[in-house]
């Protein structure tokens, strides 16, 4: 008795080498375990969970035939072309990026694939003359460096933009403000780093840009 494939239906009297001639072989498949060692190496076997952002499919040459998508070798003779697809799901990198780099602020983005470079945060604009040049040059010396950097302008208390900022995942931030401005400087602080730096304003955008490159 084996079955039809059909639900709740059964065939008997059915004869493996008279009604499925040609196998080549029996097999006990099963699923493998931890305790499997690899059949060709012998080395233990190990599992890990991924996540799919690509694939390819091997389409070998049953489209180019039909499509007599051909070229010639070495031999000037014509062969027929093997085919392939690619792709890759960009709202897939976006979330396995999220899933593999977070923590308890929010977003932590490679700095490969973040929408922003960095976030300039401003405070005390509305009391000191000299935050919004400050500000605009800054800006101005990061666009002309080659960077792509989020303007926080809001108003606000400083912790609510600096959650925002973390939340966002934005690799750095660098805050102008009265007090930085008194020394000629800006804030600089990584993204999940305990401490924040002080650099120089006019030296900010180059500093940066190095930091984004790795020295």
């Amino acid at each position: 008795v084996t079955g039809a494939n059909k639900d709740g239906l059964h065939v008997d009297g059915f004869n493996i080498a008279r009604d499925l001639p040609g196998i080549k072989g029996f097999f006990d498949l099963r699923s493998a375990t931890s305790q499997d060692p690899c059949p060709r190496c012998g080395a233990k076997t190990e599992f890990f969970k991924g996540i799919e952002v690509g694939h390819t499919f091997k389409l070998g040459t049953k489209y180019s035939k039909s499509m007599k998508a051909e070229y010639l070798d070495k031999a000037q003779k014509p062969q027929v072309m093997v085919m392939g697809c690619y792709g890759i799901g960009v709202s897939r990198v976006v979330a396995a990026a999220i899933e593999q780099g977070h923590d308890k602020d929010g977003i932590v983005w490679p700095a490969e694939i973040s929408p922003f470079d960095c976030a300039v945060v401003v405070l005390d604009e509305a009391d000191d003359a000299r935050v919004r040049p400050a500000v605009d040059a800054l800006l101005k010396a990061l666009v002309a460096a080659g960077l792509d950097a989020l303007e926080d302008d809001r108003d606000g208390k400083p912790g609510v933009k600096f959650k925002d900022i973390d939340l966002l995942g934005i690799p750095h931030r660098l805050v102008v403000s009265k007090r930085t401005l008194d020394a000629g400087e800006v804030e600089h602080k990584r993204r999940g780093a305990a401490d924040a730096t002080r650099w120089k304003l006019d030296e900010a955008a180059g500093r940066l840009k190095a930091a984004l490159a790795g020295a």
